[in-house]
């Protein structure tokens, strides 16, 4: 993925990029939180109970999630999460992930459709699916 704001981007597309958003988490694969958003094949589970997403216009990225974990055994507190990266948007699609070459061990690129007032994130094609991250826009930005 090329840098988000990239002389190789038309006027439009990065007229796009320069515009805030502040996104709030509504479901995840449709189920409102708390819901389940990773489980494992020996029953460990990770709850999501809230989320943003903020993009900063200049092509920063903070995705922030409030989760607990739920092993066989015991359950952990809940703990704030957050993740900061770079993303780009092309008409109607987005991508959060590393921006450049990565040359080391490195996270997957999420993907997702973009609007104004909507935001659906998802890790794409993957073995396990995936959850599937659906957000409304909140705040004045």
């Amino acid at each position: 993925m090329g840098g988000p704001c990239s002389t190789q981007h038309s006027t439009s597309r990065r007229q796009r990029l320069l515009i805030p958003r502040t996104y709030a988490l509504d479901a995840i694969d449709g189920h409102p939180s708390p819901t389940p958003s990773i489980a494992d094949a020996i029953g460990d589970i990770t709850f999501v109970y809230a989320g943003t997403v903020a993009l900063d216009g200049r092509g920063n990225a903070v995705l922030a999630q409030r989760r607990r974990a739920v092993w066989r055994s015991s359950t952990s507190p809940q703990e704030a999460h957050t993740l900061r990266d770079g993303y780009a948007i092309i008409r109607d699609s987005i991508a959060v992930g590393p921006v450049g070459a990565c040359r080391d061990l490195c996270p997957r690129t999420i993907m997702g459709a973009f609007s104004d007032s909507v935001l659906t994130l998802g890790y794409g094609v993957n073995v396990d699916g995936g959850p599937v991250f659906h957000y409304h826009r909140v705040g004045p930005n």
